[in-house]
Parts: C-alpha cells; structure tokens; sequence
C-alpha cells in the first residue's frame, strides 16, 4: 500500500500477496466482495470491501523459526457488514492470542450507516511465530475484512 505495507489474499483476486500461512476455521465460510467505492471506511476501503462470514478462528503463521522471540505488535482489525444493518442480527466476543478483546461486538451499532467500515485496533499484542483469532458468536455468524499487523517492538 502506500505506507509500504504488504498484505496478504486469502481469496486470491488482486495481485501478488505475500507467501504466508492463513489458516481459517468456521462452518460453513462464505466470502463476500464488492465494489471499494461503494464502502466509507476510516481505513483502507478496499480492504473492508470483502471478507469472510461465518468464522470461528484464524491463525496466521508470521515466521517459519522455531526460534523466533516474542515481539510486541499492534493488531488491527477490519470489519463491514455485508448485508443491511440491522442492530442485533450479528454479534459476537473476539479473542485474540487466547484473551478477549471484543466482547458483545456489533457492526451494525459500530458503523455510521450502511456500507460503512468499522476498524479495532489494539497495541502491545505479544506474537511469537501465529497470531491466533477466535471469534465466538452470541447471535448470527463473525465476520471480518481484514487484519493488519504492524511491529511496534
């Protein structure tokens, strides 16, 4: 992107993604797109334009080392509501590296209107080799656009 960041597809439709290891788990996944334009995002829109429904974990492998240390990172993560917002149709608590950093979230109370990109953001995430992301639901499925991962340590 524009301030150097690379950024991996899972769904291959854009260019070349970076080689790393993203593992997703939910049942059933089901993928949505649409067009950057049509989404308002405090962030980057073209990210916020897909995502996954429906899913349960994520693990992302970083480093192949066994020895790799523990490194303090800021973790970001994108989400928007695919279909019409309706308050209360899908919430759920968020984990990540086995702590609950979301809990009860709703994009629909999050975002301004429809179509509208809400973004978290946390700091001092210790990752060694994976960043792990479980996502439990209260009512209806998870979903998620992006994560962003940069090294603040």
């Amino acid at each position: 992107d524009e301030d150097g960041g690379r950024w991996l597809d899972d769904r291959r439709v854009g260019g070349r993604s970076p080689a790393a290891r993203l593992e997703i788990k939910g049942t059933p996944l089901r993928y949505h797109r649409q067009h950057a334009l049509t989404i308002r995002a405090a962030g980057h829109a073209w990210v916020q334009a897909s995502g996954v429904e429906g899913v349960t974990s994520l693990k992302l492998t970083l480093s192949q080392d066994a020895n790799a240390t523990s490194r303090r990172h800021t973790v970001r993560l994108y989400f928007c509501e695919p279909k019409e917002l309706v308050r209360g149709r899908r919430v759920f608590d968020v984990a990540m590296q086995g702590q609950t950093v979301l809990t009860g979230f709703d994009i629909a109370a999050s975002a301004k209107q429809g179509h509208w990109g809400v973004v978290r953001e946390f700091n001092d995430v210790a990752i060694k080799d994976q960043l792990e992301i479980t996502f439990h639901s209260l009512t209806g499925t998870p979903v998620i656009s992006g994560i962003e991962i940069l090294v603040t340590e």
